[in-house]
């Protein structure tokens, strides 16, 4: 079981990963919504962009989650 402070740091970096995680996923919208709907001289453009900061921000998701659940199993593990 995890103290009061440990537990109140789990709950920033698990609040920071799903609103990343919801950023990341409202980007990729973004990105098949502008194939779409934009004018024909916007769309590639748009979607380009969308999807590359998609991407760039899904790589930086993984990463942090994989810190987060080292430091969860390092928690655990001592106590």
């Amino acid at each position: 079981m995890m103290d009061d402070a440990t537990q109140k740091i789990f709950k920033i970096k698990f609040t920071k990963l799903v609103i990343l995680l919801n950023v990341d996923v409202l980007l990729f919208t973004c990105g098949i919504f502008s194939i779409f709907f934009l004018p024909y001289q916007f769309r590639l453009y748009a979607a380009l962009i969308s999807f590359l900061l998609a991407l760039v921000l899904g790589m930086h998701i993984l990463r942090s989650y994989r810190e987060t659940k080292r430091w969860l199993e390092k928690q655990t593990s001592t106590d």
